[in-house]
């Protein structure tokens, strides 16, 4: 499909929204965008099965995830092969590589940059697809990625060849920081946040760790906190504790750490064999770690019951948020970025229990909740969990709970701020 001239069009770039079910935060955030812009397209990177609703002037281009009719797929990878051996941006990375990496990482470190290299030249070359049906976009478009990864990195080879569109980008965890990655190193962010017009971190955390880490301009740093939905008027924490409900909501991952939370609920129950309690976990993820976690609740005493639901679309999750009297919401991972899920829970006036990672500090504290240093021990989890068993205490919780949500995570006020942002952006 054309633009025309005079319409004001944003360009999102998505992992695989609409399709699928994951990136469930983009159902809420694109009818705020679509009440800013006359015409939205979405690029998904991925095809899962099934799509979700958007709204009526969206349009999903499946240009990123599927090869042109008659592309000789040898011809393509030679040519990214090559486009990518001929590039400036990719011998100065080898160059920071072999100036600044440790020795040990060297060899590493150049196979990431070249595979993540010719990703990013592929996605180039669909770019240009794309800019070929749409030249006006050159000059007037706006184009967000919604993770800071190779199809940013792609978008600011243009900005770097004089392209006059606004380039944005989210970071978030995995895309941002580099000690969340296995491998410590995430290949092209210099080049990429030299280029790009801005870069929206989620969290406070994040946006210093841009200009720390990046050394990005703080003037191209622009706060944007994601946000939930309203799903009640005020704190709404039972006042019988018996059972004590806990919810988790986390992929089984290991850095999710669901396995931990079973050991420390165990252990919870065994100090109290008086109380009753019920887990209830939410998420899927690899079957190995969920294994695990069944083998531990396999040794659960009695007086604690649970239920490992699986994956579930954020719809369900919202409902059941809604319908259900949750007491806590625990979190212990070693690394996050700042949850949505910490503002879904925040928004029904769930105090929440979590480990001190990455922007986790921002939404949760001692006031209306419980932070614990992240490398805290069963013992520890257990003994921060005890005061929330008392009804006063956490009622007080749950009231601040809720008060931080409507403040900082309320969807509507930071939705609808984003896009009137985005819209207006120079």
């Amino acid at each position: 499909m054309i633009v025309n001239s005079d319409e004001k069009t944003l360009v999102i770039i998505t992992a695989s929204f609409p399709y699928g079910s994951k990136e469930p935060f983009l159902e809420t955030e694109i009818t705020f965008l679509a009440n800013e812009f006359t015409k939205i397209f979405i690029l998904p990177r991925t095809k899962p099965k099934n799509i979700r609703p958007f709204p009526e002037n969206v349009l999903i281009l499946d240009i990123l995830n599927s090869r042109p009719a008659g592309e000789n797929k040898r011809l393509f990878n030679f040519k990214k092969t090559f486009s990518l051996l001929t590039s400036g941006f990719f011998w100065k990375e080898i160059y920071w590589i072999f100036t600044k990496s440790e020795s040990s990482k060297k060899i590493r470190n150049i196979k990431i940059c070249f595979s993540i290299g010719r990703n990013v030249i592929k996605n180039h070359l669909r770019f240009e697809q794309f800019f070929f049906i749409n030249p006006q976009l050159k000059t007037s478009g706006i184009f967000y990625s919604y993770w800071f990864t190779a199809d940013t990195i792609a978008l600011s080879l243009f900005k770097k060849k004089g392209y006059q569109f606004k380039a944005i980008a989210r970071a978030h965890r995995f895309d941002l920081y580099e000690f969340a990655r296995k491998t410590g190193y995430l290949p092209f962010r210099r080049f990429a946040v030299k280029h790009l017009t801005a870069l929206c971190p989620i969290s406070e955390d994040g946006g210093d760790y841009l200009k720390n880490r990046f050394l990005t301009a703080p003037e191209k740093v622009n706060l944007m906190r994601l946000g939930s939905m309203s799903l009640s008027d005020s704190a709404s924490t039972p006042t019988n504790s018996q059972p004590f409900f806990v919810l988790s909501i986390a992929r089984f991952r290991p850095v999710k750490r669901v396995e931990f939370i079973a050991l420390a609920l165990k252990k919870l129950a065994d100090e109290h064999p008086q109380k009753i309690f019920r887990w209830v976990h939410v998420g899927g993820g690899e079957a190995d770690l969920e294994t695990k976690t069944r083998k531990i609740i396999q040794n659960f005493p009695k007086n604690i019951e649970t239920e490992l639901t699986g994956e579930i679309p954020n719809t369900e999750v919202l409902k059941y948020l809604r319908s259900n009297s949750v007491h806590l919401f625990l979190n212990l991972s070693s690394s996050e970025g700042l949850p949505v899920s910490m503002m879904e829970a925040q928004s029904v006036g769930i105090p929440i229990l979590a480990t001190d990672v990455g922007g986790v500090r921002e939404i949760v504290n001692n006031d209306n909740g419980c932070l614990l240093h992240a490398d805290s021990s069963e013992q520890e989890v257990v003994a921060a969990i005890a005061p929330f068993l008392n009804d006063n205490y956490r009622i007080e919780k749950s009231k601040k709970s809720f008060e931080n949500w409507q403040n900082k995570y309320d969807a509507q006020k930071n939705y609808s701020g984003f896009a009137n942002w985005l819209s207006k952006i120079v």
